[in-house]
């Protein structure tokens, strides 16, 4: 039960996205993706965030998920609403 209360305590809200934010990371996503450019996607999932980062495989607008491509060629699978931050590196 200590390691449940634990837990909750570190949980955070989801962070309100105004529309210019979203229009802002919508561009990155579509650039990365025909210049084929490594992104760093900060994805907010029941209460907390993790960082994944790697190649932007496809965008499917009727599942509304975003698929990456890691180093290792694993493919995961990130719902445009968990999306919270997008950076783009040129390198």
């Amino acid at each position: 039960m200590l390691r449940f209360a634990d837990r909750e305590y570190y949980k955070t809200p989801k962070p309100m996205l105004d529309p210019y934010e979203i229009q802002d990371m919508e561009s990155k996503i579509h650039y990365a993706l025909e210049f084929h450019y490594s992104v760093k996607f900060d994805v907010w999932y029941e209460g907390f965030t993790e960082k994944v980062s790697g190649y932007i495989h496809y965008l499917d607008p009727i599942l509304k998920e975003v698929r990456i491509k890691d180093d290792e060629g694993n493919i995961e699978r990130i719902k445009f609403k968990n999306i919270v931050n997008v950076e783009v590196e040129d390198t």
